[in-house]
């Protein structure tokens, strides 16, 4: 039962655990999604600006007219490749004489106000939609955090019987173990009292057989005597030799 609380307490938080890292792994890819999506729209906004300041300054010698030289020479310095520069210049230059006239400036700089005036509605929609989950997403956890003080109750009362029974299979596993260890003590004293007697039937070889059976005989009473007294004890374990007096060391080796 003990074993079974603990499996199922740890198939649940690892349950918990993985559910948790999952969320985790998801919250970081869509966090890295709106990261990439919020910079990829200031970057366009960032090169609408720049071409929008080349067409004010690009017309050095103010003559109303910019011309591709000049146009090239202000973007190069904006860090533009020369395909890029190109390609926007030759875009609104409708008649393809190499230089942009103030009709043709009047239609670059409408197109590019309007993009710049799209790009930053996007910008701040996607930053308020954005928003907006993270708020709906606390209020709904705010309202699953909050719990009623009968809902506290019931997990009160659950958590209370909970430490009791680990409290009863705590003390019924230490009841065990007292006994496993009263029973290797006597079967370690058993042991001994063998050794004993073997030692004796061996090391006594100037008595003649009779003596030495009383010997034996006499060495098995004291360890029978030695057992009872310790089965009498108060919470000493009921372990010992069920042979009679007269026992025979044969009968004794039977046991072990």
């Amino acid at each position: 039962m003990f074993l079974a609380i603990i499996n199922d307490t740890y198939a649940e938080v690892k349950n918990d655990m993985s559910t948790q890292e999952s969320e985790f792994e998801l919250g970081e890819y869509f966090k890295k999604s709106y990261g990439k999506v919020l910079e990829r729209l200031h970057f366009k906004r960032d090169r609408v600006i720049d071409i929008q300041e080349a067409l004010k300054n690009a017309d050095i010698n103010k003559d109303g007219v910019i011309e591709f030289e000049e146009w090239r020479r202000d973007l190069k310095a904006r860090g533009y490749t020369d395909t890029e520069i190109e390609n926007v210049f030759t875009r609104y230059d409708v008649d393809g004489d190499g230089v942009l006239r103030i009709g043709e400036q009047d239609t670059f700089k409408n197109d590019l106000s309007a993009q710049e005036n799209d790009l930053n509605k996007n910008i701040k929609g996607f930053k308020d939609g954005t928003q907006d989950r993270k708020l709906s997403r606390k209020s709904v956890q705010d309202n699953t955090n909050h719990i009623t003080f009968d809902e506290f109750s019931i997990l009160r009362q659950r958590m209370d019987r909970m430490e009791y029974s680990v409290g009863n299979i705590v003390s019924r596993i230490d009841d065990v173990l007292q006994k496993l260890e009263s029973m290797e003590k006597v079967k370690a004293k058993r042991r001994e009292a063998l050794t004993r007697i073997l030692n004796t039937m061996t090391n006594e070889n100037h008595l003649n057989e009779e003596h030495k059976q009383e010997r034996i005989e006499k060495m098995i009473r004291e360890e029978l005597l030695e057992n009872n007294f310790d089965r009498q004890t108060p919470g000493a374990p009921r372990y010992g030799y069920q042979s009679a007096p007269s026992a025979r060391p044969e009968q004794i080796d039977d046991e072990y």
